[in-house]
Formats: C-alpha cells, sequence, structure tokens
C-alpha cells in the first residue's frame, strides 16, 4: 500500500502508541472532574469509530500524514476507556477485592486485544495458503494476491473495527453510572 520498510513502519506507529497514553491520561483527568464521567470514553470512542470507517472507506489513497493522524485519533478513544473502565469496576467491588478486579480486568483486556489481532490478522493475511516471508517481509506480493484485493483485505479489517468500536461505545452507553467513591461524602467521619 504505503511501501515503507519495516523500521519507518515501526517509527510510524510511535504516534499511535503515545495517543493511547494521552487518551488514557486526559480521561482520567476528566473523570474526577465531572459528574458524568463515562462520557470522556463515548466521546473519545465515537472520534475512533470515524476515524476508523474514513480508514474503511478508501485507505489507499490518503497521505501518510492523514492516516497518522486518524490512526492516533483512534487510539486516542481507545486509550480513553482504560481509566473509565477500571474505575467503573473498582467502584462496584469492596476495596479488598480491587487488585483481583483489576487483575482479572487486564487478564480480560490483554486476552481479547490477542485475539482482535489475530481476528484482524485473519482478514488481513488469511485465506492465502502460499503466505509467507519474501526477502523485503510480508508484503502484499509475498501472500500472492494483487494490491487491490489486498487493499479490500484492509478496508474489511478497518470496517470491522469500526463495528467493534461502535459496539464498545453501545455497551459503555448502557453500562451504570453509579458516583465514583471518592465523590460520596464519608457517613463514617465524624461519628
Amino acid at each position: 500500500m504505503i511501501g515503507l520498510p519495516a523500521s519507518s513502519a515501526g517509527t510510524a506507529l510511535i504516534p499511535v502508541v503515545m495517543a493511547t497514553v494521552v487518551g488514557a491520561v486526559l480521561a482520567g483527568r476528566v473523570m474526577y472532574m465531572v459528574d458524568r464521567y463515562k462520557w470522556a470514553t463515548i466521546v473519545g470512542l465515537a472520534f475512533s469509530v470515524c476515524a476508523v470507517a474514513v480508514l474503511a472507506a478508501n485507505p489507499g489513497e490518503l497521505p501518510l500524514a492523514l492516516i497518522e493522524v486518524l490512526l492516533a485519533t483512534t487510539s486516542l478513544g481507545i486509550g480513553a476507556t482504560v481509566p473509565v473502565t477500571i474505575a467503573a469496576i473498582q467502584n462496584v467491588v469492596a476495596p479488598h477485592q480491587f487488585g483481583s478486579a483489576t487483575a482479572s480486568y487486564n487478564f480480560f483486556r490483554q486476552l481479547a486485544g490477542a485475539l482482535a489481532v489475530a481476528a484482524f490478522g485473519a482478514v488481513v493475511f488469511g485465506g492465502d495458503a502460499h503466505a509467507g516471508l519474501g526477502p523485503h517481509g510480508l508484503t502484499y506480493q509475498t501472500i500472492q494476491v494483487s494490491g487491490a484485493e489486498f487493499l479490500q483485505r484492509f478496508r474489511f479489517a478497518f470496517a470491522m473495527m469500526a463495528v467493534t468500536l461502535a459496539v464498545a461505545v453501545v455497551m459503555i452507553l448502557l453500562m451504570e453510572e453509579r458516583p465514583l467513591r471518592g465523590d460520596q461524602p464519608d457517613s463514617s467521619v465524624g461519628s
């Protein structure tokens, strides 16, 4: 598609990784400043859905700078889910269960991430029994499909991601938004 060598492709992903961290930090700050804390995640994921939808429309004709911005926007929204979902989980369990609840959350988040990578990888690189590494790495030439078909596979993967993120928005909307424990007055003080 764009034809970046492996080292440049890795460097091009740095803004994506940084945006995830920035999204998590911003959402963490926002959720303690507003009463309706889950809206930081909803807004972030909504931007992610829009960014991925643009990538799904025609990723082959977009300039690299725009692809970077769209991927960073996607990561920013995904990063915004982390502090809100952790706080929501810790908010419904007893304090002595914080460690177990957080560890379970992290385990299932990592498991879901691994399954998502496998699913999207299967969409992009699957279906070709001759896929393998060539002298320049894994390219659409080494999986023996035309550039147009390879691009179509990426379009489908981005469309799948847009649908998945839209489902995440709906799930966050359906999540009960309880007041955070730190926001409630402590009834034991002064007793």
